[in-house]
Formats: C-alpha cells, sequence, structure tokens
C-alpha cells in the first residue's frame, strides 16, 4: 500500500512550498473566500433582500468564533449563487478551484496537488476486478414503484415531502419501464453506507460498481443479496486479495479503474455524504475532496458520465416558499410548554428555524409580495408561480464536531453537480453529446435515537424506504426530459436542481432546526414535565401575586372605611 496522506494548506503557494498545514476550520474558510473572489459583494444586482457578510465572516482569526458563524458564511454563498445563473456556476468553478489547489497528497516521498495528483502519482498498481453477476430475472416493478408512490403521497400530506416528490414519483409510476435499468451502469461511493441503495439498483438491473474502505464481512453480504436475489451485476476493485478501497489512499488507482470499466458504456456517478460520520468531519471532507478529484478525471475523460447525489436537509438549501412559510406560522403559534421550554434553556432549545428571501417572484413584468405569489399558485410543481422565489433555509447541525469540515464535504458535492450541469450544457451545443445531473434532498439525517421528533412535525424513516425514493427519484431524473437535471432544459437559477424534488421529513416546514429539537427529543418526558412544573409554578406564582394584591386591596378598603367611619363619629 502506497503512503498517503492529504494536508491542507492557507493557499496555494504554501501547498507548493510545504509550509505547515492548517486545521480544517481555516482550510474553510479560506475555500469560502476564494469562491466568492470578483463577485460583487456589496452591491444589489438581482433583487437580493440582505447583503453578504463576506468581508466580516472571512476575516475571523478566532476559531471559537468562526465556529459559532460559520452558517452565515454558508449562507453567503447560497445568497450570492442565487443573485444570477452565472454567479452560481462561478462560485462552484472557483471554490472548487481552490481546494485542488490548496489540497496537496504525499505518496513515498513525493508530494502533488490535487489537481495533478491523479495524472501525476498515479501508482505502478492497478485494481483487478471482482463480478458478481445475480442468478435473479428481472421481476415486475410496478407494485413496487406504486408502493412507494402511495408512501411519498402519506408523507407529502404529514408534510414531510413537497408535492414536487409526489409528482416525480407519480411519473415514475405511471411509466414503470423506466425502472429496467439493464444495461445501465452506475458508480456508488460510499457503497457501503446505510443509505446506499446498491440493493435496489441491483434489483432494476443495473451494473454496480460499489466502492467503499476494505471490509471483509460487508462486502460478503452484498455478494450474497446480489446473486441470490437480483437480476443485476456487482463489480468490486479488489487489490492484493483484499476487496475495496479508501478513496483517500487510492484516489488515483480508483480513477483508473471506473474510466476502464466505464469508458465503452457511461456511467451515472452517485455519491452519498452521510451529514453525521462516525469516522469525524475532517475524514469527511478528505473523502469528498478525493471522490471529486476522481470525478472530474473521469468525466474529462468520459464526457457521457453523468452525476448523482442525495442531499441532506441539514444544510443551507434553497428551498420551496411554502415550506419555509409554513415553518413560520407553526413558530408564531407553538404552544406555551414550548415557550416555557425556550424560556428554560434561554433559547437553546427549540430555536427558530429561519429562513431569508432572497429574490422574489416576477409575475407580468411586476414584483408581488411573497405572501401573494403564494397564494396564486395551486401546487408546487414544475412550473408554478412558486418555481422563481427563492428562499434560503439554514439547518446545520453546529452541534456536531468539526461541523464546518462536514458543511464544506457536502457543498463539495452540490459545487461538482453544478459545474457538471453547466459542462453539460456546453456540451451539448457543441456536440449534441448527453449526460445528466441528478441531486434530491432525501432525510439523511435519520438515525436509531431519533425517537420523539415527530411531536414536533419531523419523521422517522426506515434506511430502506429512504433508498427506494432515492433511486425512484434518480430514475426520474435520468427518464424525464423535463426534469432540471437535463442540462438541455433551460432553468433560472442551478440551484433548482436541488430545490427540485425535496424529501426532506419535515425539516423544512418545522418551526424549529432540527438539532435544537434533538435536545428536547432525547430528554422526552422529563423535559415535558419540566416545562408542565415551570408553567403550573409560574401560574401559582401570579395566583399568589394576585391574592396578595387582593388581600391588600380588601384591607385598604376596610382601613378607609374605619377611617371615614371614625371622622363621621368626630363631626358628630
Amino acid at each position: 500500500m502506497p503512503s498517503e496522506s492529504l494536508t491542507f494548506h492557507d493557499s496555494a503557494e504554501a501547498g507548493i512550498s510545504g509550509s505547515d498545514a492548517v486545521p480544517a476550520w481555516k482550510f474553510t474558510q479560506s475555500i469560502l473566500r476564494d469562491s466568492l473572489k470578483g463577485l460583487d459583494a456589496s452591491g444589489d444586482p438581482v433583487d437580493s433582500t440582505a447583503p453578504l457578510e463576506s468581508e466580516t465572516l472571512f476575516l475571523l482569526e478566532s476559531e471559537t468564533e468562526w465556529r459559532s458563524r460559520f452558517p452565515d458564511a454558508f449562507k453567503a454563498i447560497a445568497r450570492q449563487s442565487l443573485r444570477a445563473p452565472q454567479d452560481a456556476t462561478r462560485v462552484a468553478e472557483q471554490g472548487l478551484q481552490s481546494i485542488h489547489s490548496r489540497v496537496w497528497s504525499e505518496r513515498n516521498g513525493k508530494r502533488f496537488s490535487l489537481d495533478r495528483a491523479v495524472e501525476d502519482a498515479v501508482g505502478e498498481r492497478a485494481f483487478d476486478t471482482v463480478e458478481i453477476k445475480g442468478k435473479s430475472n428481472l421481476k415486475d416493478l410496478s407494485a413496487w414503484v406504486s408502493s412507494s408512490f402511495k408512501r411519498v403521497k402519506h408523507h407529502a400530506q404529514r408534510g414531510f415531502a413537497e408535492p414536487s416528490v409526489v409528482t416525480a414519483t407519480e411519473l415514475v409510476d405511471m411509466n414503470p419501464e423506466w425502472c429496467d435499468l439493464t444495461g445501465r451502469t452506475f458508480v456508488v461511493f460510499n457503497a457501503l453506507s446505510r443509505f446506499a441503495p446498491v440493493v435496489e439498483l441491483l434489483d432494476c438491473g443495473a451494473t454496480v460498481l460499489a466502492i467503499d474502505s476494505p471490509s471483509e464481512h460487508a462486502y460478503d453480504e452484498l455478494a450474497k443479496a446480489c446473486t441470490k436475489k437480483t437480476p443485476g451485476t456487482l463489480k468490486l476493485p479488489h487489490l492484493d486479495s483484499v476487496v475495496g478501497a479508501d478513496v483517500r489512499t487510492w484516489f488515483p488507482e480508483i480513477a483508473r479503474w471506473i474510466v476502464n470499466e466505464t469508458r465503452e458504456n457511461p456511467a451515472t456517478i452517485l455519491t452519498i455524504i452521510d451529514p453525521e460520520p462516525s469516522e469525524g468531519g475532517v475524514s469527511l471532507l478528505q473523502k469528498s475532496i478525493c471522490i471529486d478529484s476522481i470525478v472530474e478525471y473521469v468525466c474529462n475523460l468520459v464526457p457521457e458520465t453523468s452525476l448523482a447525489t442525495f442531499s441532506s436537509p441539514t444544510d443551507v438549501h434553497c428551498v420551496p416558499a411554502l415550506a419555509a412559510d409554513l415553518a413560520h406560522k407553526r413558530f408564531d403559534h407553538r404552544n406555551p410548554i414550548v415557550q416555557a421550554l425556550q424560556a428554560v434553556s434561554r433559547q437553546h432549545w427549540l430555536r427558530k428555524n429561519t429562513s431569508e428571501l432572497v429574490v422574489e417572484r416576477q409575475i407580468g413584468g411586476g414584483r408581488v409580495p411573497l405572501g401573494n405569489a403564494i397564494k396564486s399558485q395551486g401546487h408546487l410543481g414544475r412550473h408554478d408561480a412558486q418555481a422563481r422565489s427563492y428562499v434560503i433555509l439554514e439547518n446545520v447541525l453546529t452541534d456536531e464536531p468539526d461541523s464546518c469540515a462536514i458543511q464544506l464535504a457536502l457543498l463539495v458535492q452540490r459545487w461538482r453537480i453544478i459545474v457538471a450541469r453547466a459542462i453539460g450544457t456546453y456540451r451539448w451545443l457543441a456536440d449534441k453529446r448527453k449526460h445528466r445531473v441528478s441531486a434530491n434532498v432525501l432525510p439523511l439525517y435519520c438515525r436509531e435515537d431519533d425517537d420523539g421528533l415527530e411531536r414536533f412535525g419531523v419523521g422517522k424513516f426506515a434506511e430502506n424506504e429512504i433508498r427506494e425514493t432515492g433511486v425512484i427519484l434518480l430514475i426520474r431524473d435520468m427518464r424525464d426530459p423535463h426534469s432540471p437535471g437535463n442540462p438541455t432544459l433551460q432553468i433560472d437559477n442551478p440551484l433548482e436542481v436541488f430545490r427540485d424534488c425535496s424529501f426532506h421529513g419535515g425539516v423544512f416546514r418545522s418551526a424549529f432546526k432540527l438539532a435544537s429539537m434533538r435536545q428536547v427529543a432525547k430528554r422526552g418526558f422529563v423535559v415535558e414535565r419540566i416545562a408542565l412544573v415551570a408553567i403550573v409554578g409560574l401560574l401559582f406564582i401570579v395566583a399568589v401575586r394576585l391574592a396578595s394584591r387582593m388581600s391588600l386591596l380588601v384591607l385598604n378598603d376596610s382601613n378607609n372605611n374605619k377611617s371615614s367611619s371614625s371622622t363621621s363619629s368626630g363631626e358628630l
């Protein structure tokens, strides 16, 4: 195995000189600052209602101050990206370019910048392929899609998914033949994660290149599932009797292996980034950056490669305005128990799920208020009246360790999707080459100890349900010519790709931020009783004060009556 290490640097020059590496928070700050270079951060060119704060946010030298304010920096990135379509693409391009110049890889005593590592650091070794073919025939998938459609429809009625998810799922339900993925190839990174739909893709007859760190037991289970239950073909990287590969160590070799396997049959590369990784935020960021370098290399050599990602709602998102409006109304109508909890925790528990309007809807050449735009549309379809109202919602899990590194890892994947869609448009105009992008929001926040969130309007879902819904939405993006993931379709802003289908589990519509809800949900019964005791105590104090005031009034009246009586007697 080659000796591999990745280091973060404060500038490209620092990486070249080999100076000391910087911590992840400082690296994140530098990347976000670079992504906004050359863009107007102080003017108001495209109906924005809030100015950027990049000049103050990106000059914070204190780690403590940055950690408390970094969500505002990610909101600044989203705000600038929504000012104009070209800004979104430019921010993504500059951000990725900065990352690739600031990250350096060291292998066997030699150092390479990430943007040259795949070409310059290709090892002498090459991965072999373990191929496992399923023995089942492709079954009728119409019942599976119909079941998923009914489930999604139920979730939308409860506010866990936007109506656009129902529309997309219904479209696949009406065209079940779309689910036949025989002859199609998918590359799945983090294939052993709980949300990776490897088996679901194999059930549809696809060929899946599964890439994750070596784990003998997990790959055995995956191979058994493929052999016994699916009609698809599973391919795994193999070297020196070890199945699997860590992308942080072998990313040049993995890139070459993917190119060799997909050159004749361009693949769809699917990346799943768990927003709450077990290995820590820095490791997740390193993995995300290495995956991006692989994706860039593969897309350059196999231009018709499509890209897909599953996004978590625990991020900074452009969301449907109706969802943000409902969250605001729910907060205004919160019950007294919630208000008591907020007061007891000094607003640390159940913090408001705040949103920010960036661009207002233009109707008939004039501007209308956000509320009127909401009332003027019947449902949130692809081309409804809400389609150009951009609202930013931030639900970052700031209580997690290395939160800013986790957010940058998620942002890297979003940036790659934006750049890939722009490149796809250019290639279509140049030589009619087609490829697609897909980015669907799924409730990747779900974990076993999330009991109690439903009382705040946030659902908990089975992992297989999340995977199945993700595959159906991915199929829709790959098949539907009207999907925003189609680079030949003109859309107002690239971020609409991420807003189009939001199965957010209620996070976008909830009155409170997810992290602050978890703090209460974990305590559950005890917290509610504390709130009730606090309310009863307050009522008791108020009652005692009222009683004492009434008794004083009665006593004063009695004294006044006595004094008036004595005065009358004296006069007589």
